[in-house]
C-alpha cells in the first residue's frame, strides 16, 4: 500500500510540474507583441500559476490571452493608454487574488471580465479609468 501511495504521490507531483512548466513563471505583459505571441509561445497554458501584470503604452487589445481560464493570484491591468476593451479575457473564470484596473485612459467598459466568479476575487480596485461607462 505504501508503494502505491508513493507512486501516486510522485505521479501527482510530476503532473503538477508539467502543468506549471507549460506557463511562464512571471507574467508581465508590457507590449502588444508579447500578448500576441502568448498563444504561440505557450499553447498549453490556460491556468496561470502566478500574478499577471498588463501594463504597456502600445497595448491595444488582449485577444492573445483568450486561452487563459484562471489566474492563481492577482490581475493588474494598468497604464495602458491605448487599451479600449478587455475582450480577450472572456474565457477567464477565476482570479484567486486582487483585480486592479487603473490608469487606462481609453478603456470604455469591463466587458471581457463577465465570466469571472466574483466570489474568488479578494479585492476589486478600479481607479482613474475615465472613460469607463459600464461594469
Amino acid at each position: 500500500m505504501k508503494k502505491y501511495f508513493l507512486l501516486l504521490s510522485t505521479v501527482t507531483f510530476l503532473t503538477s510540474l508539467e502543468t506549471s512548466a507549460q506557463c511562464p513563471i512571471t507574467i508581465h505583459f508590457s507590449t502588444q507583441a508579447q500578448i500576441d505571441e502568448f498563444p504561440t509561445s505557450f499553447p498549453a497554458c490556460t491556468q496561470l500559476p502566478y500574478w499577471v501584470v498588463i501594463q504597456g503604452a502600445d497595448i491595444t487589445n488582449l485577444d492573445g490571452l483568450s486561452q487563459i481560464t484562471s489566474i492563481a493570484a492577482d490581475l493588474e491591468i494598468s497604464y495602458n493608454d491605448a487599451l479600449t476593451s478587455l475582450a480577450g479575457l472572456d474565457n477567464l473564470t477565476t482570479v484567486a487574488g486582487e483585480v486592479s484596473i487603473d490608469f487606462n485612459a481609453a478603456l470604455t467598459s469591463l466587458s471581457g471580465l463577465d465570466n469571472i466568479d466574483p466570489t474568488a476575487i479578494t479585492y476589486l480596485y478600479i481607479q482613474n479609468s475615465g472613460l469607463l461607462s459600464t461594469c
